[in-house]
């Protein structure tokens, strides 16, 4: 969505740059059309009609550049709105980031507590077989000094 208006508020600038031009070629075409009336001007002859040039003139800074002028202030309202609206989406975009960022920590947080768990859990089961193998071992131990009392008091007797 943000390459898609990105994309249009380029254009949009590029459309407004052309209407821009647009505008100063009328400025430059209506002083150089002034430059060129005024020569015809001095060059007629008395009872020539030069008013339409005048009128065409007038034509062209009433209805041409006003309407361009009207186009301008059209546009340039509207481009600020795609600004505000790019950066509205921008900070849409950072949120959500900043929302993902802080889920995924939390879950690598809780990963790590189940594994420190686990090992917790493995290392109690570890205690649990090592006492009992000791247990096992002792009582075997006791065992065998009585087996050996018993030998000893077997042979003692023969």
């Amino acid at each position: 969505m943000l390459a898609a208006i990105s994309s249009l508020v380029f254009d949009y600038a590029q459309e407004l740059r052309h209407l821009q031009e647009f505008s100063i070629t009328i400025d430059i075409n209506t002083d150089n059309y002034e430059e060129a009336y005024a020569r015809i001007k001095c060059l007629s002859i008395e009872g020539d009609n030069l008013e339409f040039l005048q009128k065409f003139r007038d034509l062209s800074d009433r209805k041409y550049q006003s309407q361009i002028q009207k186009y301008l202030n059209y546009l340039m309202a509207n481009q600020d709105f795609f600004q505000q609206t790019i950066s509205t989406i921008r900070g849409m975009v950072e949120i959500e980031q900043a929302q993902l960022s802080r889920e995924q920590a939390e879950r690598e947080h809780q990963r790590d507590r189940e594994q420190i768990q686990l090992y917790k859990q493995k290392e109690e089961e570890q205690k649990d077989r090592d006492r009992d193998q000791m247990t096992i071992a002792n009582k075997n131990e006791e065992n065998e000094r009585k087996r050996d009392r018993q030998l000893e008091n077997i042979i003692f007797f023969v």
